[in-house]
């Protein structure tokens, strides 16, 4: 199932960085692109804290009434929609309207000029958020059902219909144009998806606010939603202390998170995603042995696979960089944009280890833990960054992520182990494993970054040490990942 669900993931993404590379390469790392990746960073900031008041734990409740009535199921599911429709509906009319108050909470050290062209991006783009919103209950919905297929597929649609707007349409409107493709796109991926679920799927529209299932929908997911409005509070600090940085700075960091970004959903959207679906369903059948061997290897696979993504990407950074990006974007600004890269990088792989922590945690509704969770992670990152950006500068914004993410994950850790024992000697031995490793290629390329001779060639031993030594590891996750189950087309 795994494998087939990243063939399609591989497409969306593919589409994904080109149209990243062919938009900096277009623009450079300037004004318009800080605009751009801000305008972003909102419009995904309100999406987040909004859809998964509803969503959160939609798949095991969704599956725990299936398992009771089909009738009670198909009203839950009408209930929802309706819901998500009016709440969605509502928050975009209100972004729209606020759109400027909005972006200077995002943007304090921005230019008038460019707080005023990021609102109208806003405004724009709030049309997403009410698309995305049905578009990502009709992915749970469908998902519950195990049509994964679909889903990846309309989610190759978005990128595919960007990188062709960018192409035709950037040199003749300019940014905005980008803008109104990130909003059509978005629609149609929602028409090609609700054409599916009314397929597919059995429904009925009912009142939201009769239904007790809903209720208990809504009161299990408050405190998760309240954990996940805490962490994600990162996204303005992190827009704000970069809007005070020169020209560019926001580009660089988001281009360079972004990269680590493509890496980590290579590996983690369908493997995550099989998960969520998986372990609703064990556990509401208490098959605690089989969620705590899915969760172990889905946990090895993620590590594993990370490492053997990144440690190519590292060599070739600089290089594709200064082949593609050159010279909108200068020398200097491809050196601090590598930098960040390998300054976010243990983050990144503490997100592939823990976002199945997080995912497992979520399937068991303790709502309190994510609160818990978050909340030590926004304080650690606030204390961390007010100790180290008077002398780090803008790498002290992942050293900041990387501190409050470690406190994170043992909290998740921590509990998960509790309810499945999921840690075991060689799972522990591998991850310490793969800390060296990466420690090690971050310090060559810290260290010797002048010399790019000599770095390629201690880069290229570095990486045959390590798919020599963990050579068993990395052919155990690819016969995960080629693992077949039942997908419905």
């Amino acid at each position: 199932m795994i494998s087939s669900l990243g063939i399609l993931n591989l497409f969306s993404i593919v589409f994904s960085i080109a149209f990243q590379i062919i938009l900096v390469r277009f623009f450079g790392a300037a004004s318009q692109t800080d605009v751009y990746y801000l305008t972003i960073n909102i419009i995904q900031f309100v999406f987040t804290i909004h859809i998964g008041f509803i969503t959160d734990l939609y798949i095991p409740i969704y599956n725990d009434i299936k398992t009771r009535s089909m009738e009670d199921c198909q009203k839950f599911t009408g209930g929802v929609l309706l819901m998500i429709t009016l709440t969605s509906l509502l928050i975009s009319v209100l972004v729209a309207f606020a759109a400027l108050p909005i972006t200077r909470l995002f943007a304090t050290g921005f230019s008038a000029e460019n707080i005023y062209f990021a609102a109208r991006m806003v405004q724009i783009l709030s049309l997403t958020i009410f698309f995305n919103s049905i578009t990502m209950f009709l992915n749970a919905t469908l998902n519950a059902n195990f049509f994964l297929s679909i889903t990846y597929i309309s989610n190759a649609i978005p990128p595919l219909f960007n990188l062709m707007s960018l192409l035709f349409l950037a040199k003749s409107y300019g940014m905005i144009a980008i803008i109104y493709s990130l909003a059509i796109a978005s629609m149609l991926n929602f028409i090609i998806l609700f054409a599916f679920f009314i397929l597919k799927i059995e429904w009925k529209v009912t009142n939201p606010f009769t239904q007790p299932d809903i209720k208990y929908l809504l009161k299990k997911n408050l405190p998760i939603r309240a954990g996940v409005w805490i962490y994600h509070l990162q996204a303005p600090i992190t827009s704000n202390v970069l809007s005070y940085f020169p020209i560019g700075y926001i580009t660089l960091f988001n281009y360079a998170s972004s990269i680590l970004s493509v890496l980590l959903r290579l590996i983690t959207t369908s493997t995550i995603q099989v998960l969520h679906v998986n372990i609703s369903n064990l556990l509401a059948l208490h098959k605690l042995d089989e969620a705590k061997s899915f969760l172990i290897s889905t946990i090895k696979n993620n590590v594993t696979l990370f490492m053997c993504l990144l440690m190519p990407t590292v060599i070739l950074f600089k290089e594709i960089c200064r082949l593609i990006l050159f010279p909108r974007v200068t020398l200097d600004q491809i050196s601090i944009m590598f930098n960040l890269f390998l300054a976010l990088s243990p983050l990144y792989f503490i997100l592939s280890m823990e976002t199945p922590f997080v995912t497992t945690t979520l399937v068991m509704k303790n709502g309190k833990k994510m609160i818990h969770a978050a909340a030590v992670f926004i304080l650690y990152y606030g204390i961390c960054l007010i100790m180290t950006l008077s002398f780090l500068k803008v790498y002290a914004l992942p050293v900041a992520l990387l501190f409050a993410q470690m406190q994170s994950i043992i909290i998740y850790a921590r509990f998960v182990q509790k309810k499945l024992q999921v840690i075991e000697i060689k799972m522990t031995k591998l991850i310490l494993f793969c800390i060296i490793f990466m420690m090690l290629m971050i310090a060559i390329n810290l260290i010797i970054s002048d010399n790019s001779y000599f770095t390629i060639i201690l880069n290229s031993l570095l990486i045959f040490a390590w798919f020599i030594s963990a050579r068993k590891e990395i052919k155990i996750s690819f016969q995960f990942m080629m693992k077949k189950n039942l997908i419905k087309k």
